[in-house]
């Protein structure tokens, strides 16, 4: 799967493309649309997750620590009631 980033222009109903795509005729995309304001930003951050995808790996090891969590759950930490 690519992912293309442009930024398009909305004129009489059709978004205008500053260049062609290299999809073929007829074949479906998934579009998100941010406001332009927000574009640079969601671009920032959709860049931030693309760089920080994989950085724990082989530092964190997700299975103990859900099962750490459940450990930790079955630790009674409330006082008995009393009647």
């Amino acid at each position: 799967m690519t992912t293309t980033t442009l930024v398009a222009t909305y004129k009489n109903g059709v978004l205008e493309l500053p260049e062609r795509l290299s999809i073929k005729e007829g074949e479906k995309v998934t579009v998100t649309i941010y406001d332009a304001e927000t574009s640079e930003t969601a671009r920032r951050r959709e860049e931030i997750a693309r760089r920080a995808r994989g950085m724990w790996k082989g530092e964190f090891d997700p299975d103990e620590f859900i099962e750490r969590i459940r450990e930790r759950r079955l630790i009674n930490t409330r006082p008995d009631p009393t009647l």
